[in-house]
């Protein structure tokens, strides 16, 4: 039984949709409150609670914004957003500490579990789901952190809601996901405009974009 992303669309206020991959409604409390305010009718607020950006200890980020502190998740990607912000693209707020840091395009890091931190963007791709397939693509297009694993997990993702949001928030993935649902493992491509061939297999769910 596939797994579908939940869209909560903030009707109230005229806030674009939000994705979210833990939460079923509009937060409100103090400590995930949203506000309404992204200019883009088409785009969506996409949110990921409890996962964070992995980096050696000895690397040296060059796609890091120090944007301060924040009072919640949505604050901190307003920060992002700011136009004196230039080529911020996502957010990663501490819930623990307040700390919001953005990242640029060029993002180099690996989404991994953190029950502290919360990944947030504003993400305009549109997918389209193919149950029952995976895909391959010929060459190396598999999105990898500087750690070498791949960008979510090392491909370990279970629920497919996590993994098509982890692409939603990464600049780098522009074409698919696939998810074969008994192993878990989450792929992303880099490129849209290789070719692309479908292969049917249950245990696999795949969104082109």
């Amino acid at each position: 039984m596939s797994l579908l992303l939940v869209v909560v669309v903030c009707l109230a206020c005229g806030c674009p949709a939000v994705l979210s991959s833990s939460d079923t409604r509009c937060q409100t409390d103090a400590s995930r409150s949203w506000s309404c305010g992204v200019e883009d009718p088409d785009s969506i607020v996409v949110v990921v609670v409890g996962w964070g950006i992995f980096f050696p200890t000895d690397f040296v980020s060059n796609s890091t914004l120090n944007l301060g502190l924040a009072v919640n998740g949505r604050a901190c990607l307003s920060k992002c957003s700011n136009r004196e912000i230039r080529g911020c693209r996502l957010v990663s707020f501490n819930v623990d500490t307040g700390v919001c840091t953005g990242y640029t395009k060029d993002l180099e890091g690996t989404f991994v579990p953190n029950p502290s931190t919360t990944l947030l963007a504003v993400s305009g791709k549109q997918f389209h789901e193919r149950p029952g397939f995976h895909f391959a693509v010929p060459g190396q297009t598999l999105l990898l952190g500087v750690d070498g694993r791949a960008m979510g997990n090392g491909g370990t993702v279970y629920n497919p809601s996590v993994c098509r949001n982890l692409c939603h928030i990464h600049p780098k993935c522009i074409s698919l996901y696939s998810i074969p649902v008994l192993a878990g493992s989450c792929d992303c491509k880099i490129s849209a405009a290789l070719p692309v061939s479908l292969h049917a297999d249950p245990n696999y769910s795949t969104w082109t974009i």
